[in-house]
């Protein structure tokens, strides 16, 4: 059926040479459209990947950058696993029954206190002394 539409067009289009001609230039600033169009996306895509690439290197040999990724690499030092403490507690975390007895962030907080030799807060009263670090001391607001 489509293919009846498009041959009666084509046979229309013979039979008049006037819109022949108007159909070959419409199909010619069409293609030079589409190639120009096309070119100037492929253009657009590199000049895009090369400035992220300069700024990328502009970054990475930036001082405070480096400074950065230093600070990085000694604080991933510092983080020492407890694979043993840390499976004993994952795998009696993998049952439903834990979860309904106590509050998700208890469960957590001793996962994080496992694996990662995490020293738990110390508290006396409403004061912690992790807490302290984090609290402004002189309003009492969250910094």
């Amino acid at each position: 059926m489509k293919r009846l539409i498009i041959f009666e067009i084509l046979r229309k289009l013979k039979s008049k040479p006037e819109l022949m001609r108007k159909a070959k230039i419409l199909v010619l600033v069409g293609l030079v459209g589409f190639v120009f169009v096309g070119g100037l996306a492929i253009w657009a895509g590199i000049a895009a990947f090369q400035y992220a690439v300069t700024t990328a290197n502009q970054a990475m040999t930036s001082p405070s950058i480096q400074s950065h990724v230093q600070n990085a690499k000694v604080e991933f030092k510092q983080i020492q696993l407890n694979p043993l403490n840390c499976w004993n507690k994952a795998q009696s975390l993998m049952a439903v029954q834990p979860w309904l007895e106590q509050p998700a962030l208890n469960h957590l907080r001793n996962l994080k206190i496992a694996c990662l030799n995490a020293v738990p807060p110390t508290c006396k009263g409403n004061e912690c002394t992790q807490m302290k670090k984090i609290m402004n001391t002189s309003k009492g607001e969250t910094i």
